[in-house]
């Protein structure tokens, strides 16, 4: 079966970077991070290790409806790049005409590194595509 290797973040994670920095639109995501996009439920889990939030991204856009999308950037071992190379990222939330596959570009475009990182915890999981 295909679907995603991804780290699952916890409820008391959620929390903690929701004290830090509520969503700034009405949807939110924040539930995971990508390790393997395309993967099969045969390949091994990602590595389990230390987890730390490390920078802030958000795109708002100019107009009324206030529509755009914010990720922030995990350091998964000491490393913020995956093993395809894309940044590691929480899609934190989004607003209208964004999907949450747009945080993908944001963080590449460039992202604000925080002052002091947030220790944070994950589970390694599979999520199979529907």
């Amino acid at each position: 079966m295909k679907g995603i290797s991804v780290y699952i973040l916890s409820g008391e994670s959620q929390a903690l970077l929701n004290k830090e920095s509520r969503p700034m639109f009405d949807d939110f995501i924040g539930d995971h991070v990508t390790y393997q996009f395309k993967s099969s439920d045969t390949d091994p889990l990602p590595p389990e290790g230390e987890y730390y939030v490390v920078g802030h991204a958000y795109e708002k856009e100019r107009k009324l409806d206030g529509s755009g999308i914010e990720a922030w950037v995990v350091e998964i071992n000491g490393s913020t790049a995956r093993p395809d190379g894309e940044i590691y990222h929480i899609t934190w939330s989004k607003g209208p005409g964004y999907s949450a596959k747009d945080s993908k570009a944001l963080v590449k475009r460039g992202w604000t590194k925080l002052d002091n990182p947030i220790k944070i915890s994950m589970e390694p999981a599979f999520i199979p595509f529907n």
